[in-house]
Order: C-alpha cells, then sequence, then structure tokens
C-alpha cells in the first residue's frame, strides 16, 4: 500500500507535468516540511502517515485562518487559498459530523466508565488512537468535558 509520503510525491510529478503551479508549489511546502521534520529525527527517522497529516493539518489550519482573516476584513478570499484549502483536504480522513463525534464519544464514555472529569484524557486519547484526524481537537476535547461534567 503507497505511504502518504508516496501520493505527494506522485501527485507532484502529476502537478508539474500539468503545470499546475499551486498544487505543485503545495505540495514541495508540504514534503519540505516533511524533510524538516525528519531532519530533527535520529538518523535514518522517517515519518509515517500520521506525521505527515499532521503536517498537512497545520499548513490546512494555516490556509483556513488566512481564510478568515479575509472574511472578517470583508474582503474576498484569494482563489489560491480556496484552492489550496482543497488540496489539502484532499490528503486527510473524511471529517466526522458533529454528531457522530458525540456519539462516538459516547460510546467511549460507557466502555471506559470514567469516575471523574479527571478522566478526560483517557477518553481523548482512546477517541484519537481510533479516530486521528477525524475531528477537530478541541471540538473532542468539549465535548468529553460537557459530557463527563454531566456525570459530577
Amino acid at each position: 500500500m503507497q505511504t502518504l509520503k508516496e501520493k505527494l510525491k506522485e501527485d507532484l510529478k502529476i502537478a508539474i507535468k500539468k503545470s499546475d503551479s499551486i498544487k505543485k508549489n503545495l505540495i514541495q511546502v508540504v514534503l519540505g516540511e516533511v524533510a524538516i521534520e525528519e531532519g530533527r529525527g535520529a538518523s535514518g527517522f522517517r515519518l509515517n502517515d500520521e506525521g505527515v497529516m499532521s503536517i498537512i493539518q497545520k499548513l490546512k489550519k494555516s490556509q483556513e485562518i488566512t481564510k478568515e482573516s479575509y472574511v472578517n476584513s470583508s474582503r474576498e478570499i484569494p482563489d489560491f487559498v480556496k484552492k489550496e484549502i482543497e488540496i489539502l483536504t484532499e490528503y486527510l480522513p473524511q471529517q466526522l459530523s458533529y454528531d457522530q463525534v458525540v456519539a462516538l464519544i459516547s460510546d467511549i464514555i460507557e466502555e471506559v466508565k470514567p469516575s471523574s472529569t479527571k478522566d478526560m484524557g483517557i477518553i481523548i486519547g482512546k477517541f484519537n488512537s481510533e479516530f486521528r484526524g477525524q475531528a477537530d481537537g478541541k471540538i473532542v476535547a468539549q465535548i468529553v468535558k460537557d459530557k463527563l461534567s454531566q456525570m459530577d
């Protein structure tokens, strides 16, 4: 099975052939960030798909902040910002809906049977181990906090 890094390299070649400069430049940025992270590790260290996804999520979040700043200043969002968000989203797992996250957290809470809000980390950890990258961490934490506070 192809790794995410291999897919990015393959897509880079395609973007170059198609003269898609936005996608080409964006993938080069992602691969550059991957190389920097790998350079920080021990000799021979390679990021797994999760590590590459983390980089893509950070870049996507940065572009979403840029997009939001355009909206807040009542300026038109540049097409390249929209396209970059769209491209980065292609490499991330499909996001769960809010209701799906609530249901999954409820199931985990039933399974774990936490005794107090101090067990929040256990529940978030279990959710992340099964659904990493499929939901915003802040939303997950807020849902867990709300559900556990109802138990106290």
